[in-house]
């Protein structure tokens, strides 16, 4: 049986990615998605073979000059008896110091048209498992590490109200840079850390999924890139996670019934 390989934000370190994904072939991995937050320079992703090895848009992708390895904005993905619906796209909360097309691209996110489209087609297709850039409004008092990200984007609203018409079986997410597994009502999300990556078997079992390891801090020297949280302390992290919490629950809502766990 063959494996799918899911890895969280590459954020440019595009050839430690594709060393990893070479490397994969040893142990099953036959095809494998990137969740978004690629990069911006391509070219070393020419040495896997599109038909095989995908990734999702991000808010951290040049949407100028995608590859033939980048998704649609949104469907289904399928691998033997393994079908994935996608939806791309997440909010820069920093997209003030970027400069447009260049470190940023004003098509981040989906068109209102195009976010209407995708979840009519969600709703129609009703998929077990589905990988996004980011996560559904209500997963934020959770899953933020960045005071900034407080907000909620209009992916998140669209995300949220994909979940709230049908809850998959499981829920593959990255932009949030940490390991996390949240339980809520009939759907397991998973985020992914930066570099982080699972193995799901393609035979289509939704109980089987091989846990890797493998995290950024794996690909470079400690120091060259550090997530918010890392580069502002984790205490001072949590002061200002702590005294935001109840303006992000006004914001982002635990939807009833949907507990946590």
């Amino acid at each position: 049986m063959s494996k799918l390989r899911v890895t969280g934000d590459v954020h440019g370190h595009i050839r430690k990615y594709v060393e990893n994904i070479k490397a994969a072939a040893a142990d099953g991995v036959t095809h494998s998605i990137q969740i978004g937050d690629m990069g911006f320079d391509y070219a070393p992703l020419m040495d896997l073979d599109p038909a095989f090895h995908k990734f999702v848009g991000g808010n951290h992708d040049n949407y100028d000059n995608l590859p033939p390895h980048c998704l649609k904005e949104f469907g289904t993905y399928k691998v033997d008896e393994l079908t994935i619906f996608y939806i791309r796209g997440a909010y820069s909360v920093d997209k003030h110091y970027r400069v447009p097309g260049i470190s940023w691209w004003a098509a981040e996110e989906l068109s209102l048209i195009a976010m209407n489209d995708a979840l009519a087609a969600y709703k129609e297709a009703k998929p077990d498992v589905v990988i996004t850039h980011d996560c559904p409004k209500y997963l934020l008092p959770r899953v933020i590490t960045n005071h900034w990200k407080l907000q909620p984007s209009n992916t998140n609203e669209l995300l949220n109200e994909c979940w709230l018409a049908h809850e998959p079986k499981r829920w593959y997410f990255g932009h949030h840079h940490q390991d996390l597994i949240i339980k809520s009502g009939n759907t397991r999300f998973r985020c992914l850390a930066e570099a982080s990556h699972i193995d799901l078997n393609t035979g289509g079992q939704d109980d089987e999924e091989c846990i890797c390891g493998g995290r950024m801090n794996d690909w470079h020297s400690h120091g060259e890139y550090l997530t918010w949280a890392d580069r502002r302390g984790r205490g001072h992290m949590e002061e200002i996670y702590s005294g935001t919490m109840d303006r992000v629950k006004k914001m982002c809502p635990v939807i009833d019934g949907g507990n946590f766990s």
